[in-house]
């Protein structure tokens, strides 16, 4: 292990170790949304060693944004997203790959967008693509980790071999994007909540899947679901 005095304390924890390390030092992270939410989940996955990390974003920076998406600078607004968290993450950790695709993922992109990832970490904001990404990634036998946060609520959820359709009712899965209010704190829970996920299925660490978690800032009450 070349950077073990990089990652010694991670590597120290008995259930990651040296093999586990190596697990996530090769693995590819495919990342759709570079919003609040993957502000709280890819500074963890780049500091942790993640071989490659892919963020897909066609949006730009903006102003109402910052409140809550606290990896950018007000001197940022109008720049790629996507492009901005490259530049930091590579600034971050040098010795993994950092690949940013200014467009958002569709039904005419998608194939070619994604494959050959160990883990999908949906931090997109509309259900439309949510769907799209779940479907696609059960068809594919990817995991696909769902993650979102809303009012004072951080969620996530492993999928695996299920779709997240299972969740959602025909309506919902019709919706417009989430224009819903946020508490800024949620955004990055939730970008933690599955960082932790994914970290332990890269490391094939004992974890339960096709299960949602979920936890409320403001009344502290943490529940989960069994799908």
């Amino acid at each position: 292990m070349d950077n073990f005095e990089r990652y010694k304390s991670q590597i120290l924890l008995r259930e990651i170790g040296k093999e586990g390390q190596e697990r996530i030092s090769n693995s590819v992270v495919f990342v759709v949304g570079a919003g609040g939410v993957a502000s709280g989940a890819l500074p963890l996955l780049a500091g942790a060693g993640v071989g490659k990390i892919i963020i897909a974003d066609g949006d730009n920076v903006s102003l109402n944004n910052l409140h809550r998406q606290t990896f950018f600078s007000e001197n940022e607004v109008g720049q790629k997203k996507s492009l901005v968290f490259k530049k930091k993450l590579e600034a971050l950790n040098s010795q993994i790959k950092i690949e940013a695709i200014e467009s958002f993922v569709d039904e005419k992109n998608i194939e070619s967008l994604i494959k050959d990832i160990d883990v999908c970490i949906d931090c997109s904001d509309n259900f439309e693509t949510r769907i799209l990404l779940s479907d696609f990634c059960m068809q594919k036998k990817n995991p696909y980790l769902y993650t979102a946060a809303e009012g004072w609520t951080a969620m996530s959820a492993l999928f695996e071999g299920k779709s997240l359709s299972v969740l959602l009712d025909d309506d919902s899965a019709k919706s417009e994007k989430i224009k819903n209010p946020i508490f800024p704190p949620c955004a990055h829970l939730a970008g933690v909540m599955s960082a932790n996920l994914c970290l332990r299925k890269l490391a094939k660490m004992q974890l339960n899947t096709n299960e949602l978690y979920s936890f409320d800032l403001q009344s502290m009450h943490f529940s989960k679901i069994q799908f």
